[in-house]
């Protein structure tokens, strides 16, 4: 947004907290909010776009709606996994809210919103094979079969929480399965120290870490993912990457979890394809041999890997053809057209 020359008040979204670090994150966004209501309250206001983050908007949206603004929230809150009760005041205070999941629509025009399906920022993009391709080539990935990729987070307390299970996890797969190559994908450079932290140092053999920017060459390179859960998901399921989703948490954060979290499934193709195509460890406090014993027999199985890729095809084929930018553009405009 900087770039498109927004100016920015603030930045939140660095590294986000989960469990009790959430503590210091929801510390840190009362003193950002209350800046942004003093930067309200000098201004003409005429539209409040709401992107993700319902902790920080929909605290903020009396304060414009107070000062005649639209309230248009892009990315629905996930009311339809927790807390559903706290959707009555969002109703009160959305003029609309533009979906990027597929089922997402039905479930707030159910309920009485105002909603528009508008497609996924990330899913919806078509995939440039030669500049996958190229970018493969270019990160010298290591040699091996089978061939896995380590998806363990984008902030720092999911590296923290999960990098140690995950790497028990790929060594049990090392040992069964002779011959495994592994590429690590560190979701930002900050957090490459503290992946290595968590591998003690050095690299195992046959193991490469790579950033962010060559996420699509690992993944078509890649045969088999072990991922945390979240959006990452479906850039697995993009490219027909057959995964196992994990999402390790602190013994308060699990027992908070299983009270909040409604939804039978948990892993995003789980959830919109209404069934479990991945197996999924989400949340989870235990052993790793669960997760171990699951990822080898599909390793093992071109057939499930085959079938797999397949289930997340269709699951991505549910997003249709839709522009995420044009369209949530199209649907703000229209609350600007009087202004």
């Amino acid at each position: 947004m900087a770039a498109a020359g927004a100016t920015l008040m603030a930045s939140t979204a660095e590294d986000g907290g989960m469990g009790l670090g959430g503590l210091a994150r929801a510390r840190m966004l009362y003193r950002e909010r209350a800046a942004m209501k003093r930067w309200m309250a000098d201004r003409r206001l005429l539209l409040h776009v709401g992107v993700d983050s319902p902790s920080a908007n929909v605290r903020l949206a009396p304060v414009s709606k107070a000062a005649g603004a639209h309230y248009v929230q892009f990315v629905a809150p996930q009311y339809w996994a927790w807390a559903p009760w706290r959707l009555r005041k969002f109703k009160k205070l959305a003029s609309e809210v533009l979906c990027i999941l597929p089922f997402e629509e039905k479930w707030f025009t159910d309920r009485g919103m105002k909603a528009r399906f508008v497609g996924h920022p990330v899913v919806n993009v078509p995939l440039d094979q030669e500049r996958i391709a190229a970018e493969r080539a270019a990160l010298e990935l290591p040699d091996g079969h089978p061939r896995v990729v380590i998806l363990p987070g984008s902030r720092t307390a999911e590296i923290r929480s999960n990098m140690a299970l995950l790497t028990k996890v790929h060594e049990g797969l090392t040992q069964r399965h002779p011959g495994l190559a592994a590429v690590i994908v560190a979701a930002k450079p900050e957090l490459l120290p503290l992946i290595r932290e968590t591998l003690g140092g050095a690299l195992p053999e046959n193991v490469r870490v790579v950033q962010q920017d060559g996420l699509q060459g690992c993944l078509d390179w890649a045969e088999f993912a072990l991922c945390t859960s979240g959006t990452i998901s479906l850039d697995l399921a993009r490219q027909r990457v057959p995964m196992v989703g994990v999402y390790h948490l602190d013994w308060v954060s699990m027992t908070g979890s299983k009270v909040m979290i409604k939804t039978e499934h948990r892993l995003l193709p789980n959830i919109i394809a209404t069934r479990r195509i991945v197996p999924e460890f989400v949340p989870y406090r235990g052993s790793h041999e669960p997760i171990l014993q699951i990822a080898s027999e599909i390793l093992g199985s071109k057939e499930r890997l085959a079938r797999m890729g397949e289930a997340l095809g269709a699951v991505i084929d549910t997003f249709g053809s839709h522009d995420a930018g044009a369209e949530a553009g199209e649907a703000l405009e229209a609350y600007l057209g009087d202004a």
